[in-house]
């Protein structure tokens, strides 16, 4: 029908959400969590992240994600690697994880959701059921899984932690075809391979 959305498959819209962070930024905590962490890791957990690293790149690369704006990818990938190391430091500091994961949603809803008010004006929020549990769910679920990786991060090298994050688009590819029954090719499915390699790398390392 012309005008109708057209549903996106899972996997590539993953990928264009997140393709000018994916790869750079475990790299980047890895080196910098050497640095001032005094994280370095073995030669074994350096290439476990470097495998990961390359084949989520090689998983954007297969999509459709933008090849342009470097800089700006560049930069991204920065922001969320000094994120991670950041509130890994101040999870560790807080003694409790989970506790700083809830509060630090609390201080991060507030203003975007009076940015939200403000950039829409008067538009009523959505007040049905089915959008404001789809709304909790995966406000809750998000929150829930950044606490796992904080308290991951309190027991384990930050780098190797970020790396294992990034997985995350090989669960998505999976889902999509499972799921949504989404075509997958040679390409996808190699890098696909590459990932799950280098998590086995980190696991022996």
């Amino acid at each position: 029908m012309k005008g109708a959305p057209r549903r996106r498959p899972l996997a590539a819209s993953q990928q264009n959400r997140s393709s000018d962070r994916r790869g750079l930024a475990p790299l980047l905590v890895a080196v910098a969590g050497a640095a001032f962490f005094a994280e370095p890791l073995a030669a074994g957990a350096w290439v476990g992240v470097a495998t990961i690293s390359a084949g989520v790149a090689g998983l954007v690369l297969a999509g459709r994600a933008r090849r342009d704006g470097l800089v700006v990818a560049v930069a991204n990938a920065v922001v969320i690697a000094t994120y991670t190391l950041v509130d890994a430091h101040a999870a560790r500091l807080s003694g409790s994880p989970v506790a700083y994961a809830a509060w630090e949603a609390i201080a991060t809803a507030l203003p975007i959701a009076l940015w939200a008010r403000v950039r829409r004006g008067a538009a009523a929020p959505p007040t049905d059921v089915a959008s404001l549990a789809v709304g909790l769910l995966g406000g809750a679920a998000t929150t829930a899984s950044y606490a796992i990786a904080l308290w991951a991060m309190t027991h384990a090298p930050v780098a190797v932690v970020a790396a294992l994050r990034e997985t995350s688009i090989v669960f998505a590819l999976a889902v999509g075809r499972g799921v949504f029954g989404e075509r997958i090719g040679r390409t996808r499915l190699t890098a696909a391979a590459v990932v799950v390699a280098g998590v086995v790398v980190l696991r022996l390392a």
